[in-house]
Order: structure tokens, then C-alpha cells, then sequence
């Protein structure tokens, strides 16, 4: 709580004498919030904010903010609350007078109040005693980071000319390159520009430690960053905040895949910094059906088949690595989908692997408890067509994938397991004849 009493006289003067159209026309130069972008998701249509409170608050109906004048302004500026009455004061006469405004500009210009969130420093501090930053953090310092390239040479691209060719190849189109916003990693010659943007926000570089990638150097005490080689995904939550980095790695290592995090830094020195645990990727668009949530394993797999279906989608890392699956789940849910299907879509070999396929079972009972307004169902396919979901749309063999509820999927399965099988051959010959051909229903988008 802030005690400082210039700081709290502003803050009276504030919620007395501005409203939100005021603020709106200096923030968004207009003063209809119906024309404005809320600033506390990743929002490009106008129209979800609205003011109340005789325009001392303001309401996102899209992602659910709320919130009065300062904090509108802080979502906006990217600042913490001092450095957000300061802006204001600047901005409108009256709010205080010049030996305030000038008690105001010594304190916070003199003082790391520039961090919205403060991270403590402690001597031989470890990865985990560090907290991740928040999400709105998390989402501000990795936008600037995925301008990659384009931060060191403004006139090129952010993918190299390799990085653009497997995207290409692997069926990726231009326009979905640039909406998802794939870009190659870069080592610490990006550390420079990154840390001037952050400045430019009013942000110390000391909010890079809260970040998964970043970390201190235990002697020099400088940022240093975790160099990895790759095509770079950003990893969204349900409001649009990209939450981590995921790395398609561009070396022959045995893990294709890997997360942006301190703890790969590799630098022996390192102080502190913070893992980036195991986030889900939720992808979701304006025009998405309001049936179909898809769950699968990966980033490439899970964009593919929710711009064919056109629902939202969640990427889990693994099919065991579902924890708390139920939180995004219920937002997309509450968000936008009210009651809906459930499509379990993992690859084909799952329905040919017991281990597997039983991981998947467990995950839809998990589901199912939680009690959810949601039919769940299976998506299946010969593997002849393709092991992923991408693979097969990009094979163009769409009409090939299946669907069957959760009990009548489950009930032919443990007929199926019962066979005596020898071969990969007859496990696949005998799921198509034992499991596809007995529940023969094709999936089609939104019916």
C-alpha cells in the first residue's frame, strides 16, 4: 500500500476529477470507449469496453478487466501504480502543483519504481526462489523479443531465409507465418535493443529476471540470456497474453522441442532467473465455432486443425502433461463456448500404443470430473493417412478422421485391446476393422 501522502493526495484528486473520457482521448484519442483496443488482452477489434460509473470505471466484456482511471493507465503504459499517477499528473493540470509534481519526479525517477512487479535480490539466490514475472510482464517483454532480427536490422525479416523454408514446407502458409508470429531465436546481441524498448516503457532491465530466458550473471551482475538455436513459437494463454517461448530446434538434438527458459541459460555463473514450467498453449480467433474445443499434443498439430474446424484449440506438451487442464477449459467455456465438444486428438499411434491410449483415457475422465457442460469426444484415423492431425489435412485427407462419444469410443476400445496381436501390421489392420469400421462417423467441423 502506498503511504506516500503526495502520491495519495494525486490519487484523490484523480478518481475526483478525471473520467474515462478524458483519459480515453489522451490514451486512445478518443473518448468513446467503444472505439477503443483494451489494453489488457491481446485485442484488435474495438467495441468490448465500456464505461460505468458515471465514467469513473471501465469493463472489458471480452476478457472480463475492470478497473478505474489509473488502472486503465497503467494497463496502458505498461507502469506500476506511482510511475501511473506521475503520467497522469503530467498529462492533466490540477491533479497537484509544481512542488508535488516535482516531489513526484525526484521519487520515482531516483528509485526502481519503474518495475511493475518488484523482484527481490538476495546474494546466491537460485532459479526457484526468483517469481515469474506476471502475465501482462511475461507478455510485454516477449512481444518485443519476438521482433528477433527486425530489433538489430529494421529493414529484414524476422525468420531467416531456412527458418521460413521449413515453415513453408511443412504446409504453413504466409499469413498464418505472420499471425502466429514465428521468428528465429536470436543470441544476446539482441540484449541491447530489448533493453532500450524496456526503457522506452519506463521498465529497469532488472524485469528481465522474472522472465523464463533470462537470468544474472553471479560476477558481473549483468542480464544474460539463454541461447538456444531455432524457429521460436510464442505460447499464448486463454486471454491472448503470450505467456512462454517454445523452441523448434534447429540442431539434430534427440529433443526437437524445448522451452525458452532460464534454467537453459548454460552459463555457469548464473545467479538467478526462473524455469518456464509447463505452460498450455490456448489458440483461439474471433470466428471460432462456439461447439469444438480440440485438445492435442503440440503447437503445429493444435493451429492446423483449429483453423480447419475453426474452434479454439489447446496445446499440452505430452499427452500426460495435462494438469489443471480444467482452467483454460472452463475460461474458453465461459469465455465463449457455453456448452461444447471436447475432442481428444492426439496421434494415431496412441490408439495402436496401450501406454498411450490409456493416458488419454485417464485425461478424459479428469475431464469429466470436473463437470464440465461438455460432451467429450475421441478423433481417430488410420495412420496410413498421417501420425498427426496436421499431417493428415495436409495429406488432404480430411474426410478420414472419425469422431465417437467418450463411453461408445472406450467400450469398442477394450473389445479391441482384447484381440491377440502380434505385429504393428495387425494392431493397424485390426483397429481400422475392430474401431473404425464399428464406429464409422466422420468428424465435420461445428455439427
Amino acid at each position: 500500500m502506498n503511504t506516500d501522502p503526495v502520491i495519495e493526495k494525486a490519487k484523490e484528486n484523480i478518481h475526483e476529477k478525471l473520467r474515462m473520457e478524458e483519459i480515453g482521448l489522451w490514451l486512445f484519442g478518443s473518448p468513446d470507449p467503444r472505439r477503443w483496443l483494451c489494453p489488457c488482452h491481446n485485442d484488435h477489434h474495438p467495441g468490448s469496453v465500456a464505461a460505468y460509473d458515471e465514467g469513473r470505471r471501465f469493463h472489458c466484456f471480452s476478457c472480463g478487466a475492470d478497473g478505474d482511471v489509473i488502472t486503465l493507465v497503467m494497463k496502458k503504459k505498461h507502469c506500476a501504480f506511482p510511475w501511473a499517477v506521475y503520467l497522469i499528473a503530467a498529462q492533466f493540470d490540477g491533479i497537484v502543483n509544481e512542488q508535488e509534481f516535482s516531489h513526484l519526479a525526484r521519487m520515482l525517477h531516483g528509485s526502481s519504481c519503474r518495475m511493475m512487479e518488484s523482484i527481490p535480490e538476495k546474494d546466491g539466490m537460485e532459479t526457484d526462489e526468483v517469481q515469474r514475472a506476471p502475465a501482462y510482464i511475461l507478455d510485454m517483454v516477449y512481444r518485443i523479443f519476438i521482433q528477433g532480427r527486425s530489433l538489430l536490422y529494421p529493414c529484414s525479416g524476422v525468420l531467416t531465409l531456412n527458418d521460413y523454408r521449413y515453415l513453408r514446407n511443412r504446409g504453413i502458409e504466409d499469413t498464418v507465418i505472420r499471425e502466429n508470429q514465428y521468428f528465429t531465436m536470436m543470441d544476446e546481441t539482441i540484449l541491447p535493443p530489448l533493453i532500450q524498448k524496456l526503457a522506452e516503457r519506463n521498465y529497469s532491465e532488472d524485469i528481465l529476471i522474472g522472465v523464463p530466458g533470462f537470468c544474472r550473471d553471479r560476477k558481473s551482475g549483468s542480464i544474460r540470456m539463454a541461447v538456444q538455436k531455432g524457429i521460436g513459437i510464442p505460447i499464448h494463454d486463454v486471454w491472448g497474453n503470450i505467456t512462454a517461448i517454445q523452441i523448434r530446434r534447429s540442431t539434430s538434438e534427440k529433443t526437437r522441442y524445448i522451452w525458452y527458459s532460464s534454467a537453459s541459460a548454460g552459463h555457469p555463473e548464473r545467479m538467478d532467473g526462473v524455469s518456464s514450467g509447463s505452460p498450455q498453449d490456448v489458440l483461439c480467433g474471433k470466428d471460432d465455432n462456439a461447439r469444438d474445443i480440440l485438445i492435442t499434443e503440440g503447437h503445429f498439430k493444435a493451429d492446423a486443425f483449429r483453423r480447419y474446424g475453426h474452434m479454439s484449440a489447446i496445446s499440452v506438451q505430452g499427452i500426460a502433461s495435462c494438469r489443471d487442464i480444467d482452467v483454460p477449459l472452463r475460461q474458453l467455456i465461459a469465455q465463449k463456448h457455453k456448452t461444447c465438444r471436447i475432442l481428444i486428438g492426439f496421434d494415431s499411434d496412441m490408439y495402436t500404443n496401450p501406454a498411450v491410449y490409456h493416458q488419454a483415457v485417464k485425461l478424459a475422465d479428469d475431464i469429466v470430473r470436473q463437470n464440465l457442460p461438455a460432451v467429450i469426444v475421441y478423433l481417430f484415423w488410420n495412420s496410413m493417412y498421417g501420425k498427426g492431425l496436421d499431417d493428415v489435412l495436409q495429406n488432404h485427407y480430411e474426410n478420414e478422421i472419425h469422431m465417437a462419444e467418450k463411453e461408445d469410443f472406450e467400450a469398442v476400445m477394450s473389445h479391441y485391446e482384447a484381440l491377440t496381436l502380434h505385429t504393428d501390421e495387425e494392431r493397424k489392420e485390426a483397429f481400422q476393422r475392430e474401431v473404425i469400421d464399428r464406429l464409422s462417423q466422420r468428424y465435420l467441423p461445428g455439427e
